[in-house]
C-alpha cells in the first residue's frame, strides 16, 4: 500500500501550499467536519467556524451578495480568489458554498439576482476550476448558483465569466 502511495506522488507530482493545516487547505476553502457537525473555511491562516453569534445558528451567513465585477475560473488559485473577492466589493467577505447559500434561504435571506461562483463544499461538491487556476473550456469544471428566480449549485465550464457569491459571518 504504501509503495502505491509513493509512486503515485512520483507519478503525478503536485505543489501544496497550504494556508490551513490539519487537514491542510487554501484561504477561503470550507471543509465539514463529520465528528463535530460543523462546517469551516480557511482564513488563510486557520480553519474557522462558519456561523455562530447572533446569525440564526452555524454556517447561516449574515448577508450575501455578488461582487461587482466577473471573471472566468481562473483566479491565480486561492488566494487569487480571496484578492479578487476583496477588490470587488465584498471585502470582509468569503466565497459562498452552495450549503451557506441554501441555509441563508432556509432562514429568510434573499436569493442572488443572478448566477456566480461558490466554492464546493462537502454536500455539493461540483468542482472548482482547478483551484481557480483553469479558464479551461471541456474538462474544467467550477460550481455557481443560478440565482435569480431559481436556487441551486450546478457546474459550467471555467471558460464561463460570472461574478461570484460572497458570504459574510458575523
Amino acid at each position: 500500500m504504501n509503495f502505491i502511495v509513493f509512486l503515485l506522488l512520483v507519478l503525478f507530482p503536485f505543489n501544496v501550499f497550504a494556508a490551513c493545516s490539519s487537514p491542510s487547505g487554501q484561504a477561503s476553502q470550507t471543509r465539514y467536519d463529520f465528528t463535530a457537525n460543523k462546517l469551516y473555511y480557511c482564513n488563510d491562516a486557520d480553519w474557522v467556524e462558519m456561523g455562530g453569534g447572533g446569525g440564526g445558528g452555524a454556517g447561516v451567513p449574515t448577508d450575501v451578495k455578488l461582487t461587482t465585477s466577473s471573471n472566468n475560473g481562473n483566479f491565480g488559485g486561492f488566494a487569487g480568489m480571496k484578492s479578487f473577492i476583496e477588490a470587488n466589493g465584498c471585502a470582509g467577505y468569503q466565497i459562498c458554498s452552495a450549503d451557506a447559500l441554501f441555509k441563508h434561504l432556509e432562514n429568510g435571506g434573499v436569493n442572488l439576482s443572478e448566477r456566480g461562483w461558490v466554492t464546493p463544499d462537502a454536500v455539493h461538491s461540483r468542482g472548482s476550476c482547478a483551484g481557480w487556476t483553469s479558464s479551461a473550456g471541456g474538462g474544467n469544471y467550477g460550481s455557481y448558483w443560478l440565482g435569480g428566480g431559481y436556487s441551486g449549485v450546478y457546474n459550467v465550464t471555467c471558460s464561463i465569466s460570472m461574478k461570484v457569491a460572497c458570504c459574510k459571518f458575523d
